[in-house]
């Protein structure tokens, strides 16, 4: 996962830290988000979370989400979900023929399974990000 595409993520407008989510530190420390502060800003705070090891870590510095894990990608889903909940639901589509270099495709559709918007990316991750900062330009 490219850092671009992490520094992307943070910087939108529906972004915030949730628990469960791993965060690369750093300091090079995979970290397991357990608490957020109330208001889960990405860049300031008390995150508190576990090491791989187990240890129980505090952390105040700035962070990006690992893109790779299953979690965090759900925690991303659901801040895409939340994004665009008055405007219809949100379907993640796994590629068909990812050898043939298909994309993986966010659709938000209304009531009556019409399109309203889509977005597309080489990964999941890239296809989510997408829908995170196009539901904040069409608001």
């Amino acid at each position: 996962m490219t850092e671009s595409l992490t520094t992307r993520a943070v910087a939108t407008e529906g972004w915030r830290w949730l628990p469960g989510m791993l965060v690369l530190t750093r300091d090079g420390l995979h970290l397991r988000i357990s608490a957020t502060t109330k208001s889960g800003a990405s860049d300031a705070g008390s995150f508190i979370g576990v090491t791989r090891t187990g240890k129980a870590y505090g952390w105040r510095r700035k962070g990006l989400p690992d893109l790779t894990d299953p979690a965090t990608l759900g925690c991303l889903l659901h801040l895409v979900r939340k994004a665009w909940a008055d405007r219809g639901t949100v379907h993640v589509d796994e590629p068909v023929a990812e050898a043939l270099g298909e994309p993986w495709i966010v659709r938000v559709l209304d009531g009556m399974a019409d399109r309203i918007w889509t977005s597309r990316g080489a990964t999941e991750a890239e296809a989510l990000i997408a829908a995170l900062e196009a539901a904040a330009k069409n608001r």
